[in-house]
């Protein structure tokens, strides 16, 4: 399954080499949400959480969990145009604007998802600040464009059915990682911004730049979570060498291109992907029976 919108970073190509490589687990932490498409994609477990530092991003998720919310993001999208002006008035409003009255949010939980949903879909690289139309590029024919989109509003369903028991969070990764307590049935996976790309170095986490001294923070909070036996998976491009000389560390190269370019003719890159577990002694969680509830919240 696709995420509902296209986002830098996300694991959709590599989704199939990075889910098997997750260990059995009863609970699961995904501490850089972007596209939550390994969340979407892999077996339940017990408890999940999925998190993100973007506000409007983690709203939308929470707004899927619910199926009245669910149908009416749905209806909204059936009469969706695709409008130079529209994405420019979405892109002026403040989804957190509140009425001077009644401190009450001006657009509703729906507006906001949707808001969000328009600016990454009509937006060139869900950067939400640039709109990117077929009108205008000629990318594609429109009536083809507009299928993806109606397709997308299909998917809103199948979206709600998958998360609708994740409990989403919008904390700074350390923040999260000091909330998740350690413990051997946990896993958590992390891909934060890489090194030296456009993520990292224009700001693209959303809420701000990702300074390198940030590794460092998350590689001390990783180590605290190995102590308790906390599982954890982290993707990172081969610049980045700080959780190199961690203990007990398996580091695997996959091939990877470009999110934003696909092209079979360009050159693969590669991801190192860095556990604190062996996956032949831990079992791959592709093992596991989807589960409908749990209680790891206090574990």
């Amino acid at each position: 399954m696709r995420s509902a919108y296209p986002w830098t970073g996300g694991k959709f190509y590599e989704k199939e080499r990075l889910i098997p490589l997750m260990p059995i687990h009863r609970w699961y932490g995904e501490v850089f949400g972007g596209s939550f498409v390994l969340l979407i994609n892999k077996p339940k477990a017990e408890e999940e959480f999925g998190n993100d530092l973007f506000s409007c991003l983690v709203s939308f998720w929470d707004t899927l969990k619910s199926a009245r919310l669910t149908r009416r993001l749905w209806k909204l999208m059936q009469d969706t145009l695709d409008s130079r002006y529209t994405y420019q008035e979405y892109m002026r409003r403040d989804p957190k604007e509140t009425c001077e009255l009644c401190g009450s949010y001006k657009l509703t939980k729906v507006d906001r998802a949707y808001r969000f949903l328009y600016l990454t879909k009509w937006g060139f690289s869900s950067m939400m600040d640039t709109y990117y139309s077929p009108l205008s590029h000629k990318i594609g024919k429109v009536k083809d464009f507009m299928n993806v989109w109606l397709n997308t509003a299909k998917s809103m369903f199948d979206y709600h059915k998958r998360i609708k028991k994740v409990h989403f969070c919008n904390y700074d990764f350390a923040k999260f990682l000091d909330k998740m307590h350690p413990h051997p049935d946990k896993f958590l996976f992390l891909d934060p911004p890489y090194i030296d790309t456009h993520s990292y170095d224009k700001g693209y986490y959303k809420e701000g730049k990702f300074p390198k001294e940030r590794y460092a923070v998350m590689r001390d909070k990783l180590e605290e979570h190995t102590k308790g036996g906390t599982m954890w998976m982290i993707t990172c491009n081969q610049k980045n060498e700080i959780f190199d000389n961690m203990n007990n560390i398996t580091i695997k190269l996959i091939d990877r291109r470009a999110t934003l370019n696909i092209n079979k003719e360009r050159p693969l890159v590669k991801t190192k992907v860095i556990m604190n577990y062996n996956i032949q002694e831990t079992g791959s969680c592709l093992e596991m029976e989807d589960k409908e509830e749990g209680d790891m919240m206090q574990k």
